[in-house]
């Protein structure tokens, strides 16, 4: 069932009904919704594990995120690969920035090896913030509520 709409049970009958009907752009759209709540809740997850690392792990942060981005990217990219579409130019396009993207965070990682430590201080004194300012704490809380809000006005 899409919005307000009962399919048939026969195949037949429901592949022409979707063919007279034009609603293939919809049916796409719905489908795609589970796919961007899934992806807001990983990307809240990750929010959260990041902030307790540079809170509570300041000194090994620098030395998690990075493959940590690499992981995040090889599963994005397995995602690319699950997506389903008859367009094989758009998954083919997506596929290659993926890798593209993942090879810059190894690259990258490589060429600022030297500089980790200097992040390190970095996160360091901005993790003392909420020592120093505990009310910054609950504009974060503010932010996310917000944000949650947000998403569940758009999806809702």
């Amino acid at each position: 069932m899409y919005g307000d709409f009962c399919w048939p049970v026969d195949p037949t009958l429901e592949k022409q009904i979707q063919k007279n009907s034009n609603m293939g752009p919809r049916i796409q759209f719905f489908q795609s919704l589970d796919g961007v709540k899934i992806t807001l809740i990983a990307v809240l997850v990750f929010s959260i594990i990041f902030w307790l690392l540079v809170q509570f792990l300041t000194q090994c942060t620098n030395y998690v995120i990075m493959p940590a981005c690499v992981v995040v990217m090889v599963f994005a990219i397995n995602l690319v690969e699950m997506f389903s579409t008859n367009d094989t130019r758009l998954k083919k396009a997506l596929f290659i920035g993926l890798i593209v993207f993942a090879v810059l965070i190894v690259l990258s990682v490589f060429k600022n090896c030297n500089s980790m430590r200097l992040h390190a201080i970095f996160l360091k004194t901005a993790s003392q913030v909420f020592k120093w300012r505990k009310s910054m704490l609950l504009y974060i809380i503010m932010y996310l509520i917000i944000l949650v809000l947000l998403v569940a006005l758009v999806l809702f």
